[in-house]
């Protein structure tokens, strides 16, 4: 094979891997959402906030920081979210009980470290802690943690937006 026609081959093989690397049809149209989640004023830190699309689609998530902002992901390889219209749920929970809801007992109150040899999953609380405290804290109320029935709506425009703030109330 002569020189020119190599080369020639070379260069239509890498534009062709260009074009077919840079099209992701297999996604929907994405566009950055972030915002900011008060708590009757107050930012919230630690709270899980999800997107669902209401057209349907691969939900979106992000967890708020110390100044209560959260940014939507929906694929692990891009910040984003899906454009349009979704439904929104924010949840937060925290005590010995949110262990317990996860399917894991809560950290032991042993003091002595020592490993007792059983996995933690079929315990319903670690020795020390009472029935009493297994008591989840829902630092967001219970009703904002489904989508359904939070009442809360938001769309992502084509365009983006980091003002899609969530307002929530007691």
């Amino acid at each position: 094979m002569n020189f020119k026609l190599q080369r020639c081959l070379t260069v239509l093989s890498v534009a062709l891997l260009v074009l077919v690397g840079c099209g992701r049809s297999d996604r929907p149209p994405m566009a950055t959402a972030s915002g900011i989640v008060k708590l009757d004023g107050v930012p919230v830190e630690g709270a899980t906030v999800t997107f669902i699309p209401v057209e349907g689609g691969r939900p979106g998530s992000g967890r708020t920081d110390a100044e209560g902002r959260y940014t939507i992901k929906t694929f692990e390889d891009v910040a984003g979210g899906i454009v349009g219209d979704h439904k929104v749920s924010v949840m937060k929970i925290s005590g010995d009980g949110a262990y317990a809801l996860e399917g894991a007992a809560p950290p032991s109150n042993d003091a002595s470290g020592e490993d007792d040899g059983s996995d933690g999953l079929s315990q319903i609380g670690a020795p020390g802690t009472s029935e009493k405290n297994m008591e989840p804290i829902y630092d967001v109320p219970q009703r904002y943690m489904n989508s359904e029935e939070s009442g809360l709506t938001l769309t992502i425009p084509p365009e983006g937006s980091e003002e899609l703030d969530i307002e929530l109330t007691r």
